[in-house]
């Protein structure tokens, strides 16, 4: 049976070209079953409306055996594109749905040494 993907995105008033980019190639490459995308570029001084800074969580049965950083790797592989071309911080949670069903903490981001005080 195939996995109910779900998506959230939040910050996001329209799905940007690199949204969708980060949707499609997570989606194409790790079959999530839920993933959220934040656009973060607000926080940040002089990056608001730049699409420089996002969190990413993502849910997929294909991080089982994997640790954080071989997962993170893989992230980061699919990201080269967008980092590239503008794309600054990627900020990861990278979990297994046995992980995510036991998660008790919320993906809270640290706020930026450079952040927008605006």
């Amino acid at each position: 049976m195939k996995n109910v993907l779900t998506i959230e995105f939040a910050n996001i008033t329209n799905l940007s070209m690199r949204v969708e980019r980060i949707k499609t190639s997570i989606q194409n490459s790790m079959d999530p079953q839920h993933m959220e995308i934040v656009d973060e570029s607000h926080m940040h001084a002089g990056r608001a409306g730049q699409e420089s800074h996002f969190k990413l969580l993502v849910v997929s049965e294909s991080f089982l055996g994997k640790s954080r950083v071989q997962r993170q790797r893989s992230v980061n592989e699919l990201m080269k594109i967008e980092f590239d071309q503008g794309l600054h911080a990627l900020s990861m949670r990278l979990l297994t749905p046995e992980e995510y069903a036991r998660q008790t903490s919320k993906f809270e981001t640290p706020d930026c040494a450079g952040q927008n005080k605006a």
